[in-house]
């Protein structure tokens, strides 16, 4: 019996509810407010990225912003988690390697992180130095490759 029961509730776990969809929109806002703040760093030359930061910086790190940003848009639209998961996959794969490119080739000054910023809330992001920095980018990069393999093994159980 318990079977039985656990498998109709595991299915509900891949239905979003109304609030978990406008969450999801309210995410993609969120996202595109970030890049917005990265965009207008890399057009007014603030310093934060540095000459290293060219072309292959430049798709690696807003197409994980992109690739984000159609994972939380696959969920909204579908209302499922396990149809957007291949959409999720895919965004942590890439962000794994966008991660690990950045850490090799490092083309940041966070001493200018918070440049755009009012300066009477700089204080909000000032205290994130390079090594820091560095520390973010690595956390990113094994959250995104350990997530990125459990959900390919979610989505190998989901079709056996």
């Amino acid at each position: 019996m318990e079977e039985h029961r656990s498998a109709p509730m595991r299915r509900n776990r891949n239905l979003l509810s109304i609030p978990d969809r406008i969450g999801e929109i309210v995410g993609i806002f969120f996202m595109l407010l970030i890049a917005a703040f990265f965009v207008y760093h890399q057009t007014t030359s603030t310093g934060f990225m540095t000459a290293r930061f060219g072309l292959t910086a430049t798709l690696l790190f807003y197409g994980s912003f992109a690739l984000s940003i159609v994972t939380s848009g696959a969920r909204a639209i579908l209302g499922r988690r396990d149809w957007a998961r291949p959409f999720e996959l895919a965004s942590n794969v890439f962000t794994f390697v966008a991660a690990m490119w950045f850490l090799k080739v490092f083309p940041f000054d966070f001493a200018h992180l918070a440049d755009p910023l009012p300066i009477a809330v700089r204080f909000i992001l000032s205290w994130i130095t390079n090594s820091i920095g560095y520390l973010i980018i690595l956390f990113s990069a094994i959250v995104s490759i350990i997530v990125a393999i459990v959900n390919a093994v979610r989505i190998f159980l989901d079709w056996i």
